[in-house]
Formats: C-alpha cells, structure tokens, sequence
C-alpha cells in the first residue's frame, strides 16, 4: 500500500524543486513526511543539488522544521555536502 509520495525535479544542474511531497491523512504524524523528505533532499543531493526549492509557502511550518527558509513566495534549503 502506498502512504506518501514526492516529486522533485530539475530547475539546473544545482537546484532541484520539490514539487509534492504528500502522505495519507490516516499516517501523518508517524514520521513519513519527514522520512520521505529526507530521501528527497539526498537524492538531489547524490545528482548535484546544492538547494531545493518549493514554490510557494504551502507545508511552511512543516518544512521550516528542517531548513527551509521563505525566499521571496518560495521557501529554499541550501544543501551543504558532507
């Protein structure tokens, strides 16, 4: 059965958007938005994303938790490398 799911994409070679990130409303709050964000933001990061976009402010609150700033109407992770 499938619970959540995330979109991300390209915008160049070193920034990424995050276009859905969404998990059935009978399984949030058990750690899978989080989890699969943090798959998302490593897969960008494995293919040269240096920062990850959302286009406008939805999730902010949720999002913010982890890094995302507001940039503008978007919120933006810089991603460092280890």
């Amino acid at each position: 059965r499938i619970v959540g799911a995330y979109g991300i994409r390209p915008q160049t070679p070193t920034c990424y958007e995050l276009v859905t990130l969404v998990v059935e409303e009978g399984w949030r709050g058990r750690a899978f938005g989080r989890w699969l964000l943090g798959h998302a933001l490593g897969l960008a990061e494995s293919r040269g994303g240096r920062e990850v976009l959302v286009r406008g402010q939805h999730h902010a609150a949720f999002l913010q938790r982890f890094g995302f700033e507001p940039s503008g109407s978007d919120l933006r992770l810089e991603l460092t490398p280890e």
